[in-house]
């Protein structure tokens, strides 16, 4: 008798517990801010287009970026359009990165800086058939 009922507190301590261990691990988790500007602030995770942002941003403006970014056939234009904007902002340090906005096969990340010349913007990703991913395009408005 004495174990049927030790069996039964043990089963109701663990019904009772059980939302309440739930409760306590939700209010220790936390999200980052919305930011008035970029939406849900993340922290990018390894492989995302979010950490490509993060890696582009904080990577000095060169040769070899313009190659790991940007697909060949679009050198020409970009280095056209972009060339001195980005040598004069990368690398950044300080930014946040917003959760990515997918817009069919383009990804848009938004960020802001935190240091240096203040901005807001995008980079666009394309997601290719093979799964590479490429910048397609950016923006930048100072603030």
């Amino acid at each position: 008798m004495p174990i049927k009922r030790l069996a039964l507190l043990a089963l109701l301590l663990v019904l009772v517990t059980s939302p309440l261990a739930s409760a306590v691990q939700s209010a220790f988790s936390y999200l980052l801010p919305v930011d008035s500007t970029i939406g849900q602030v993340i922290e990018p995770v390894g492989g995302s287009v979010e950490m490509l942002t993060l890696q582009a941003l904080g990577s000095p403006y060169d040769l070899a970026w313009l190659e790991r970014y940007v697909p060949g056939e679009l050198h020409q234009s970009f280095v056209h359009t972009y060339d001195q904007l980005l040598a004069s902002l990368l690398p950044i340090r300080d930014v946040l990165i917003g959760q990515a906005i997918l817009r069919g096969t383009l990804y848009e990340v938004p960020f802001r800086t935190l240091s240096g010349r203040l901005a807001t913007g995008f980079f666009v990703w394309y997601l290719d058939e093979d799964g590479e991913t490429f910048l397609v395009s950016l923006s930048f408005t100072y603030t």
